[in-house]
């Protein structure tokens, strides 16, 4: 297989897993004020804070990735949408800060003021990769030197916004089914009922994208397909409280639809809805051959040791949160 193709891929997988893995703690940040602020957002927090800055790893890794494999693609990408990254960056700030500080004081006005920073912020991230996301999938813009031209307004378009909604309501739907998974009682039934409702709103959002964007292909169509039909299945299972399998079922979903993206755009990394032999693709946007194969290298040390501590953190704070 060509290294082009095998980078592309491995950018996929990063974005995979940190889809996966961080989705939970900003879905759960997208929830987080509708909780009670002395017993349910404790052990919300509890439930990722061993968590969520090793799961940012894989955002790290994935940007850095394709700074090093593609860079003309990367040098397109970061200064065409510098400010809808600028957002994206901002959000990921105050995300972190606010679930470092929040408990620092017992202050009331404390705690929900970064509270407050903790779920606008997820929302933010969330909203924003998902436009992200639509964008890159209906195309932009490119010029015959790689520069983007477009105004920021301009990317909130009817299909991006409506991926947008996608990414807050399906994540808010993961991160909720990770809490039930983690706690008891009453706010585990709460977080069954806000899962039960997001999932059926999600379901919604795949079909209205699906018809919006277009694309009857047969993979797309099978991709979708078992994306309401799995939703489906984890409606079931919340009302059994298999809340273990729910979470496996919600991750496969976003496994196969980011895979389904990459599939959709490849070989590109962006289409240019001005000329397509001006597209951001795999080969003319490459690092050379010796740079490919030197950073596959390190890719090969690298990603199996973060997995690795991945496996070995998820396994030694297994179980259900308490507040002790």
């Amino acid at each position: 297989m060509e290294l082009n193709i095998i980078w592309f891929i491995l950018i996929i997988v990063l974005l995979i897993g940190y889809a996966v893995l961080d989705g939970f703690d900003l879905g759960m940040g997208v929830l987080y004020l509708t909780h009670n602020r002395e017993n349910s957002r404790p052990l919300l927090l509890k439930a990722i804070a061993p968590f969520w800055s090793g799961n940012e790893v894989w955002l790290v890794a994935g940007g850095g990735a394709l700074f090093a494999a593609f860079p003309y693609a990367y040098a397109s990408i970061f200064s065409g949408l510098y400010i809808a990254l600028m957002l994206l960056l901002v959000g990921t700030i105050f995300r972190g800060i606010g679930l470092e500080f929040r408990n620092k004081e017992n202050s009331i006005k404390w705690q929900s003021r970064w509270d407050i920073a903790i779920s606008v912020s997820s929302i933010l991230i969330l909203l924003v990769f998902g436009v992200a996301v639509g964008n890159f999938m209906q195309g932009l813009p490119i010029d015959a030197l790689g520069n983007i031209q477009i105004n920021v307004l301009l990317l909130f378009t009817p299909f991006p916004l409506i991926m947008g909604l996608l990414s807050v309501a399906f994540f808010a739907m993961h991160g909720a089914i990770y809490g039930a998974m983690k706690t008891e009682g009453d706010l585990q039934a709460k977080l069954i009922r806000q899962a039960k409702v997001l999932a059926s709103v999600s379901i919604g959002l795949f079909i209205l994208a699906f018809f919006v964007f277009g694309n009857y292909s047969i993979v797309n169509i099978i991709d979708n397909v078992f994306n309401v039909v799995a939703l489906a299945v984890l409606l079931y299972l919340l009302t059994k409280k298999k809340c273990g399998l729910s979470i496996v079922i919600s991750g496969l979903i976003a496994l196969l639809y980011i895979a389904n993206i990459g599939y959709t755009v490849f070989p590109n990394f962006v289409v240019s809805t001005i000329d397509t032999a001006y597209n951001l693709n795999i080969y003319d946007a490459s690092s050379s051959q010796e740079t490919l194969k030197i950073m596959l290298i390190i890719a090969g040390i690298g990603v199996p040791i973060v997995l690795a501590y991945t496996v070995f953190v998820y396994r030694a704070f297994r179980g259900k949160v308490q507040m002790d």
